[in-house]
């Protein structure tokens, strides 16, 4: 337990968690979704950058299907359109 000095902060201590929480997870998932689908090794690419101090990237769990997956897919679509 860590004392705060209002409910207000308490309050929005939760939300604030349960937001970063969720942007982890969704973020892990758009990245594996994006592995998959451009034959990238998803494992060692989420390994590479889980060695510095201040990033941790999730396993992904399915739990969330990504934050904004069509999105990436349409720009990823686009660049490979342009490509040829």
């Amino acid at each position: 337990m860590h004392p705060v000095a209002n409910i207000e902060i308490s309050e929005i201590t939760k939300i604030v968690e349960n937001a970063h929480k969720y942007l982890q997870i969704s973020f892990a998932e758009d990245l594996y979704l994006y592995c998959q689908e451009s034959d990238i090794n998803f494992p060692e690419l989420r390994d590479t950058p889980n060695t510095k101090w201040n990033v941790y990237i999730l396993q992904p769990r399915e739990e969330i299907r990504g934050l904004s997956s069509k999105r990436y897919e349409d720009v990823y679509r686009i660049v490979k359109s342009k490509e040829k």
